[in-house]
C-alpha cells in the first residue's frame, strides 16, 4: 500500500511538472532559468553573505514606499494592521530587539527610491536594524533588465506599477526600465543557507504568474514558512492562471515542503503613518 501511494504521488508530481513545463514553453518563458537556479544552489559552496547572520527573514517583494517593513520593526505605529499578527506569530512580539531579524525589500519603481534609501539608512545607522532594499529592481525569473509601466497614480503611491501592463497602455509616457532580480536564485543563494524562519510578501502586480512557479520548481519556495500573496487575475492569461494553479498543486504534494500560502492583503496605512522617518 505504501508503495502504491508513493507511485501515485510520483505520477501526480511528474504530471504536474510536465504540464507546467509545457505551458511555460508555450508562453515563451525561459526554461533555462529553472536549471540555472537549481544548479547554482547545488554546485556552489557556501560563501560569506551580508545576510549570513539573518536567522529570521522578512522578504518584502513589492515594497512600494516600505510601509510593511516599518510595520515589522515599529508595530506600535500601525495599530489594527492585519499583518501584525503574522509578524507576531513568526518573529515574536519583541522582534525589533533581536539582531537575528532582517528585512529585505524589492521595489522597481524609481519614484520610491529616495524614501526607501532614507528608511534603509535610518534603520541601519540609527536603529541598528538589518534592512536592505533592492531599489529600482524588479522580482523576476532572471537577472538583467526589464521594462515596466507605472499607472501614474500618485494618490495611491503608484501601486499599479507593473511589468505586465495591458497592451493599451504600453506606449504611454510612464514606460520605464529597472534591474531584474532572479528571486529564486537569490533565495537559494542568500537566504536558504542561513535562515531558520522566512516570511515573504509578494505583491508584484501580475508578475507572480511567472515568478511563483519558478520558486516552486527550483525548490526555493519550500524553505519559506509563509507567503502572503496578492493575485492579479486581470493581468494574467488563462495559461498563466493554469501554470500558477498547477505550481500550487505541486507545492501541496511535496513531502517536507513547509511553505504555506495565504491571500492576506494588508493595504492599511498606504501613505504610511506619517512621512517622517525618525523613530525606531
Amino acid at each position: 500500500q505504501n508503495m502504491r501511494k508513493s507511485t501515485l504521488f510520483g505520477s501526480l508530481a511528474l504530471s504536474i511538472v510536465c504540464i507546467i513545463l509545457w505551458q511555460m514553453d508555450s508562453l515563451g518563458l525561459r526554461l533555462e532559468d529553472l536549471n540555472s537556479s537549481s544548479e547554482f544552489a547545488l554546485q556552489q559552496p557556501p560563501r560569506k553573505s551580508e545576510f549570513a547572520h539573518c536567522k529570521l527573514v522578512y522578504l518584502d517583494v513589492g515594497s512600494n514606499i516600505g510601509v510593511q517593513v516599518r510595520k515589522l520593526f515599529e508595530p506600535s505605529r500601525y495599530p489594527n494592521s492585519y499583518v501584525l499578527s503574522v509578524f507576531d506569530q513568526y518573529f515574536g512580539t519583541s522582534r525589533n530587539k533581536t539582531r537575528d531579524l532582517c528585512a529585505i525589500g524589492v521595489e522597481m519603481n524609481p519614484s520610491h527610491t529616495p524614501r526607501l534609501t532614507a528608511l534603509e539608512k535610518h534603520y541601519r545607522e540609527t536603529c541598528g536594524y538589518t534592512v536592505h532594499f533592492f531599489k529600482q529592481t524588479a522580482a523576476s525569473t532572471h537577472d538583467g533588465e526589464i521594462n515596466f509601466w507605472t499607472d501614474g497614480d500618485t494618490g495611491h503611491e503608484e501601486w499599479g506599477a507593473s511589468q505586465v501592463m495591458p497592451e493599451a497602455g504600453r506606449n504611454n509616457k510612464n514606460n520605464r526600465t529597472a534591474n531584474a532580480l532572479d528571486l529564486a536564485s537569490f533565495i537559494l543563494r542568500e537566504i536558504k543557507p542561513f535562515a531558520s524562519v522566512v516570511v515573504m510578501k509578494m505583491d508584484i502586480e501580475g508578475s507572480e504568474y511567472e515568478v511563483f512557479p519558478k520558486l516552486v520548481m527550483t525548490g526555493a519556495l519550500c524553505d519559506i514558512d509563509l507567503v502572503f500573496m496578492e493575485y492579479h487575475p486581470k493581468s494574467a492569461s488563462k495559461q498563466q492562471e493554469e501554470i500558477l494553479s498547477h505550481a500550487t498543486a505541486l507545492l501541496d504534494n511535496v513531502p517536507g515542503c513547509k511553505a504555506k500560502i495565504s491571500t492576506l492583503d494588508d493595504e492599511s496605512y498606504l501613505h504610511d503613518a506619517d512621512k517622517t522617518i525618525n523613530t525606531c
